[in-house]
């Protein structure tokens, strides 16, 4: 008998290069949701990184972590925190009791920054105050709801 003679018996095929089973098609879905998803999350954090808000939470736990706060300091932050929730041309040349004066205008708490931040008045003096984290607790309560 020959190999001529059996034509009923088929040779196997050759294999591709890639084998098109669906279970290599999950493992590529998940492979590619994966790095979007990875890709989402780094771009996503990086905005967040660079937003003032972040920015203004990371500088308020350093001022609440030391024992004294220089009245400079705090005068500084609440002034560069409203440079960037209101408009800078009207924010500013304000300082002192001016700027006081328009944050309790402006907030949109109703927080009385005249009575409860007068000490923003002494900020031009030649000694150097120092205040304590109760002094200004409510002034940094108040902070943390316009972040």
């Amino acid at each position: 008998m020959s190999e001529d003679q059996i034509y009923d018996i088929y040779g196997l095929n050759k294999v591709s290069w890639f084998p098109p089973g669906i279970g290599y098609f999950y493992v590529l879905a998940t492979a590619l949701l994966l790095v979007g998803l990875y890709v989402f999350i780094k771009k996503h954090r990086g905005k967040r990184l660079v937003s003032w808000q972040y920015q203004a939470k990371q500088e308020l736990r350093q001022i609440e972590k030391q024992d004294k706060i220089d009245l400079v300091t705090l005068h500084d932050f609440i002034k560069k925190l409203a440079i960037n929730k209101f408009e800078r041309s009207n924010v500013a040349k304000l300082s002192g009791s001016e700027l006081l004066k328009f944050l309790e205008k402006n907030d949109p708490h109703n927080f009385s920054w005249t009575s409860s931040a007068k000490f923003m008045n002494r900020i031009y003096r030649k000694e150097k105050e120092q205040l304590k984290l109760t002094d200004i607790k409510d002034i940094t309560s108040n902070i943390k709801k316009w972040i």
